[in-house]
């Protein structure tokens, strides 16, 4: 609740003393990034408090309402994230941000029919934008829609032959659907040791230990058993991950939770001032 009082305060402090049209868009920016840092550090809980906070303060926003069903997808209670944005979506169903969460919802349901035909009606308009080609891939992958999965993936390669999210998805492509699974496996483990995206890295551990007892592995083995540990050490590093931001330079800063003890405290890697823990 201490968060929530500051952030408040903040954005008063913001009304006070400046201009009207910048008022919004100071405490717009201010939500925003407060409330993703609440999702980055999966603490749900406190950003629905959070927005009923400022919504109780403020008013409600499209801002507002958008974040709130931003973070209902991103805890995993996806009806209630649908329920939420097919109001915004009733009253604005051309918003492209609109549009590509209901998307994303939809998928995350499985109903991958609604969800295509929401991500199509957003590359009509802009066919190269990656973030709609990777979801597309992603709609037909899971529907296992094998041959235009890899079209939109050779799609996306042909933009940006790095793309860490298209080689996830033809890995995966490859592991599940062309048993081919020697450079799937060489690929998913190059992006859990290289990538900087925790989501991407603990789908990859998830889709890997998946396999594997597909294959009826004999998990009592030593090199299994070994390879097994280290992945699932992996994931639990990826999940302890906790996001601060320095309040003198406003770097975001990635700490393992078990780092952080309340009251004592940590120098920004960036600036080296010290930041007080929850304080």
């Amino acid at each position: 609740m201490t968060a929530i009082v500051s952030i408040i305060n903040l954005i008063r402090l913001y009304i006070s003393n400046q201009e009207d049209i910048k008022n919004e868009e100071d405490r717009e920016e201010i939500i925003t990034k407060y409330i993703n840092r609440q999702i980055k550090n999966k603490l749900y809980e406190d950003a629905i408090s959070g927005l009923d906070a400022i919504e109780k303060e403020f008013d409600k926003t499209p801002l507002t309402n958008y974040l709130r069903s931003f973070t209902y997808f991103k805890s995993g209670d996806f009806e209630k994230a649908l329920n939420n944005v097919n109001n915004d979506f009733a009253v604005n169903p051309s918003d492209p941000k609109l549009v590509l969460l209901k998307a994303k919802i939809e998928c995350s349901l499985k109903k991958y029919d609604t969800a295509l035909t929401l991500i199509e009606s957003l590359l009509i308009s802009d066919p190269k934008e990656i973030e709609y080609l990777i979801l597309r891939c992603k709609i037909e992958a899971e529907s296992r829609k094998v041959d235009e999965a890899n079209r939109t993936i050779k799609e996306i390669l042909n933009l940006d032959n790095d793309n860490e999210e298209a080689h996830f998805y033809r890995a995966l492509i490859q592991l599940f659907e062309e048993n081919n699974p020697d450079p799937a496996l060489q690929q998913l483990l190059e992006i859990i040791e290289k990538t900087e995206n925790e989501s991407l890295a603990l789908s990859a551990i998830q889709y890997m230990l998946h396999y594997f007892e597909l294959c009826g592995l004999n998990f009592q083995t030593e090199e299994v058993k070994g390879a097994l540990d280290d992945l699932e050490k992996k994931a639990m590093e990826l999940n302890s991950i906790v996001y601060i931001e320095c309040k003198y330079c406003k770097t975001e800063l990635k700490y393992k939770e078990e780092d952080l003890i309340e009251g004592t405290y940590v120098r920004c890697k960036n600036c080296n001032n010290r930041i007080v823990l929850n304080q």
